[in-house]
């Protein structure tokens, strides 16, 4: 009888230890779920705090005395010319960047631009009655900016073409052998960035005149804004400071 009552205290002390601990355990998991909800709640309000800036509605528009930035809710961005804004119409371009924007950690605006495609250069060789010089000319469209150009010739020796021809003495620039290294490019020309043309291994004695052949070169290409990791800053709820300029949201 004393050995059942052993035994019957001992489930029971058992049993009271499983339900202690199966208690425990439930606590433990309401406090982890309490803490997953909080944590989903504060990361909730932490991106609203972080886009607090940029406007509820889009697209979401700023602007400066002479352009319009617009961010749009999928990330991407226009900056643009606000042709409205001119007392007097000039030759302008309607589109001064697009890319995508994100915010940073520090709740700056970042902007990304798409690269403009490079524009597409050719030289074509032929060969003059006069053999003793080389010969280059400058062809480009009745409307398009002039730009000047680079011939550098076995690594060495380099010509400067900034008029529409060029001709120089064959004997001051190549090779004995007649087989010369030649590298054509454009120079450097405010915004715009050096271009390479042409580089190829050349016999002078079968071509020496060079036609360079340029594409539409206008005001868009100079004025168009390549920004990488570029940071804007906000200034309270409607302002964007971008480049030293204030964008205003209306």
């Amino acid at each position: 009888m004393i050995f059942q009552e052993i035994l019957d205290l001992r489930y029971t002390n058992k049993h009271s230890i499983v339900e202690a601990n199966q208690s425990r355990n439930g606590i433990i998991k309401k406090k982890l779920l309490i803490f997953f909800i909080l944590s989903i709640t504060c990361i909730c309000c932490r991106t609203l705090v972080d886009n607090r800036n940029i406007s509820n509605t889009f697209p979401a528009e700023y602007f400066s005395s002479y352009e319009k930035l617009v961010l749009y809710e999928n990330g991407s961005f226009f900056l643009l010319n606000n042709g409205s804004m001119l007392a007097h119409p000039i030759e302008e371009c309607d589109t001064i960047s697009k890319g995508v924007w994100r915010l940073n950690d520090h709740h700056n605006l970042v902007l990304n631009s798409i690269p403009k495609p490079d524009p597409k250069f050719s030289l074509e060789k032929n060969r003059s009655s006069s053999r003793d010089s080389l010969y280059f000319y400058i062809e480009k469209p009745n409307e398009s900016f002039a730009l000047a150009f680079e011939v550098m010739i076995n690594k060495k020796r380099i010509l400067t073409i900034k008029k529409d021809r060029l001709a120089v003495l064959k004997s001051r620039y190549i090779n004995k052998t007649g087989v010369d290294l030649f590298e054509v490019s454009t120079l450097p020309d405010h915004k715009l960035p050096s271009y390479p043309i042409f580089s190829d291994s050349i016999n002078t004695d079968s071509y020496n005149s060079f036609v360079i052949k340029m594409p539409q070169i206008g005001f868009c290409d100079y004025e168009y804004q390549n920004f990488e990791s570029e940071e804007a800053e906000f200034v309270g709820k409607r302002k964007i400071v971008l480049n030293n300029k204030v964008f205003i949201q209306n």
